[in-house]
């Protein structure tokens, strides 16, 4: 009974380093694998967007949604991820691992073309803290601790680093520019052996695949066809290879439309498959994804199609089965909230920026 504890806290720990989040295992150091959405080999696809917004009309009941930007625009960001994992126990008490993940970061905009829009992330601060099979961590930039304990090290090496990321046709990142040697100084202080598992740690704690997350729930959701009338819906597919495949259709609508923004609501489905790594023993593990969903609203700035504020949810059931035959069932809960403070350009670093109102624990900027 006493190893099937273990083995059953091993395994919570095990899944919450494979899918904690913004991305969410052991290895190969110096050349550890890249997110499938990180592809630097990756060609830019066709854009094809005008410059201009088709005039939104005076019932305001139409509007063109569209990226518009221009070189030199920067705008700080807020981007917070709380994860909650939920795990079946031989006890019949769950087992529960949480974490909290709150960045202030900048975007800002380095060549806009007829086919492509390129873009750059800097992060100013990073605040995490995480409970994960008893073990407590937190980690605050601006007040680092003596050691910096293994779970946030790369985190500790991203602050005023970043990479670009280039937005194709369908605003969606087509490639990447410099993410490769981003990952290698934030690791440059890991130790090799632990620095797999660790990059997949970043990517599930920044709240599915980090960078690509804030587009697929801001930018990403901007339609192909850029003339929406209220009522409106559009959808788009998107495949997660890593490091839990799954499949995720989501349908936007748009609501409103006013005082120079629109609304648009987000419901998703997740659609099963199955995952192989590995933990830092070698015991193989299988991850089964049953199902999910999700659901949010995106409020975004008409004039330039960026977002004001974004809030997204999402629940993802799995099985996890380790090699010895021992299996849980799981169940993953996440809420991303992204802001934008476009009149905060100059302060993104220096401003304490507040919660927002429907935040009610946790740690956070003070």
């Amino acid at each position: 009974m006493k190893d099937l504890k273990r083995l059953a806290s091993l395994a919570l720990a095990i899944c919450g380093m494979l899918i904690a989040g913004c991305g969410d295992s052991g290895g190969q150091a110096s050349a550890p694998d890249l997110p499938d959405w990180l592809s630097e080999d990756d060609s830019t696809a066709d854009f094809d967007e005008t410059s201009e917004s088709t005039p939104v009309a005076p019932a305001l009941d139409r509007a063109a949604l569209q990226l518009s930007v221009q070189v030199g625009d920067r705008f700080p960001m807020r981007k917070v991820v709380e994860q909650e994992l939920k795990q079946a126990s031989l006890s019949g008490t769950p087992q529960i691992s949480r974490s909290r993940l709150e960045l202030l970061l900048a975007i800002s905009v380095e060549d806009v073309q007829p086919e492509h829009t390129q873009m750059r992330v800097t992060y100013d601060r990073v605040h995490y803290s995480h409970e994960v099979a008893g073990e407590l961590v937190e980690y605050d930039s601006n007040s680092p601790p003596d050691q910096i304990p293994l779970a946030v090290m790369a985190y500790h090496g991203m602050l005023k680093d970043g990479f670009s990321f280039v937005l194709g046709a369908d605003n969606q990142i087509a490639n990447v520019i410099g993410f490769r040697e981003f990952l290698e100084r934030c690791l440059q202080h890991v130790p090799k052996d632990q620095r797999q598992r660790v990059m997949l740690d970043i990517e599930a704690s920044s709240g599915e695949k980090g960078i690509a997350d804030f587009v697929d729930n801001t930018i990403g959701l901007l339609p192909a066809d850029v003339d929406k009338v209220l009522g409106d819906t559009w959808k788009k597919d998107r495949h997660i290879g890593k490091p839990v495949p799954m499949q995720i259709q989501t349908t936007y609508t748009l609501k409103d439309l006013s005082n120079g923004l629109a609304v648009v609501s987000i419901g998703g489905e997740i659609t099963p498959s199955t995952s192989l790594g590995q933990s830092a023993s070698n015991e193989n593990v299988r991850i089964t994804v049953k199902g999910g969903h999700s659901h949010g609203q995106c409020v975004l700035f008409l004039d330039s199609g960026l977002p004001k504020e974004s809030r997204v949810e999402r629940t993802v059931d799995m099985t996890v089965q380790m090699a010895g035959g021992l299996e849980f069932e799981q169940q993953k809960h996440t809420i991303t909230t992204v802001e934008t403070f476009p009149s905060q350009s100059s302060q993104p670093t220096t401003t304490s920026i507040q919660p927002a109102s429907h935040e009610t624990s946790g740690p956070r900027f003070q």
